[in-house]
């Protein structure tokens, strides 16, 4: 149902975006040429499990990208960009589960996607295939990665001009990743049923133009 929703959100813009008239030059839209961006968000919280649980996440993103001019199509501009995407998410506890006892795990998942997005005005989506991704849970005596995956990514933005070069704004990312390995302690084997995840990932983004 969410992956619905997103498309829908991805996916009736561009059509809608093809029946005026673009121009590159309109404030956040950016012009032809190379860019670089960066999209990141940080929280941390008392988790419900006890007054002792610490929760920490980190998620960011690293992209380049080019931007052409209109397209015959869309009529408005288009853009390719190759993503970096990682998220951190730590937990601390002390004297839990149980007095004496304490707890530590980390799980960090990374991403290697490829877009295609169009933008009109301040706005832009885009649709993507991810093609390398891993899932690395560990605590003090287990690690499992999860591998060899690949899937789909969609996302929304709007992006504000602060000067010439410079945009900043929100983005939310949708992924869906599907992992066909595990490794466990050192110890490779394949997933059957294979493993699927879904990720909905805000960020607040800075965005250079060369």
């Amino acid at each position: 149902m969410r992956l619905c929703i997103l498309v829908i959100f991805a996916v009736i813009p561009l059509g809608l975006w093809g029946q005026e008239e673009a121009s590159s030059s309109s404030p956040g839209s950016g012009g032809v040429g190379a860019f670089s961006s960066a999209g990141f968000i940080f929280k941390s919280y008392k988790a419900d499990r006890s007054d002792t649980t610490n929760v920490s996440n980190l998620l960011y993103d690293f992209r380049l990208g080019y931007q052409f001019a209109d397209s015959y199509f869309l009529k408005s501009p288009c853009y390719v960009s190759f993503v970096y995407a990682s998220e951190e998410d730590e937990v601390k506890a002390t004297n839990y589960p149980t007095v004496g006892n304490d707890l530590k795990q980390k799980d960090t998942r990374t991403s290697l996607a490829l877009l295609l997005g169009v933008n009109k005005g301040r706005f832009y989506s885009a649709l993507g295939y991810v093609f390398s991704a891993s899932w690395v849970s560990e605590n003090d005596t287990t690690k499992i990665e999860y591998k060899k995956a690949v899937g789909i990514q969609i996302e929304v933005g709007a992006h504000f001009s602060i000067s010439n070069k410079i945009s900043i704004g929100p983005r939310i990312s949708y992924r869906n990743i599907t992992f066909s390995q595990q490794k466990t302690n050192g110890t490779t084997s394949g997933l059957s049923p294979k493993l699927t995840r879904e990720y909905i990932d805000p960020n607040f983004v800075v965005k250079y133009e060369f």
